[in-house]
This record gives C-alpha cells, structure tokens and sequence, in this order.
C-alpha cells in the first residue's frame, strides 16, 4: 500500500510540473544554516535526510507566469515550501521577482501553484526556484531546492 501511495504522489506531483528541474548555483542567494542540497533533472537519490524530492516549474500563459513547487516529505514535520518567479536578462545572474509560501505539516505530497500579480517583462528569462525548508523542534533541519528550466519572454 505504500509503495502504491509513493507511486500515484509522484506521477500526481510530476504531472503538475512543466519542466524537469535543474541545477541553477545561486548559493549566495539562497543562504541557510541548515543542509542544503539541490535536485539536479529531478534526481530522487540525493540523499536528503527528511525530504524525498523537491520539484520547480513554469509556464509562460499569455503575459503571466504560472510558478509550481511540489515536494514530498518522509516524514510528518513541519515544513514550509516557498516558490519563487526568477528573471534574468542574460540567464545567469538571476533576481527574485516575487515569491509565495505555505506551511504544511504532512509527509503527503505538497505543491504550492501560482500565477504573477504583475505582468512579465518583455525580454527577460523565467525560471521559477522551489525552495523546501524542515523544521524538528522549531530548527531548520534541512533546506532543499530546486530549479525550473529557463524560459524566454521574447
């Protein structure tokens, strides 16, 4: 029966994703005092302690950009999952255009789907940054992340 839930939560979260995730190094941008570690092209054996995956992606819908994190937890702690819409004149240095969250306090899987207030600038890459953090004891234990491919807003 688990292994059946672990199943439909993963073809659930990966259906809701555009893109497939890659590494994008912001470090510096995304400071933690906790473990960190990214998903790389939706990779599930990275050994995170407390998470099980961490998915981004986006889609580009008329003038707006639709931004969507999921993620799946091994266990029932708390956590907070913060989705993040990204530009880049060049698609390198990448700068926060706006973010949301949402706290969750299940191993189920959780996605946190969302559309721009504003409309995109002509010109610019999206790409759209998931960013889980666990909470033991009120601590972040572990931050995990991960990033959409880039999309061009010609």
């Amino acid at each position: 029966m688990i292994k059946v839930k672990k199943v439909i939560s993963t073809i659930l979260a990966l259906s809701m994703i555009d893109a497939t995730p890659v590494i994008v190094h912001a470090e510096d941008m995304f400071k933690t005092s906790a473990t960190t570690a990214y998903s790389t092209y939706n990779e599930r054996s990275i050994n995170w302690t407390y998470t099980s995956w961490v998915a981004a992606g986006i889609i580009i819908d008329g003038n707006y950009g639709k931004c969507t994190g999921s993620y799946e937890l091994y266990s029932d702690l708390k956590s907070e999952i913060t989705v993040t819409l990204m530009k880049s004149k060049d698609g390198q240095s990448w700068s926060a255009v706006e973010s949301w969250s949402k706290t969750n306090y299940s191993y189920s899987p959780s996605s946190l789907s969302k559309t721009s207030t504003n409309e995109l600038e002509h010109g610019y890459y999206y790409c759209t940054h998931t960013q889980v953090q666990v909470y033991s004891n009120n601590k972040v234990v572990e931050t995990g992340n991960s990033f959409s491919n880039s999309k061009y807003y010609p």
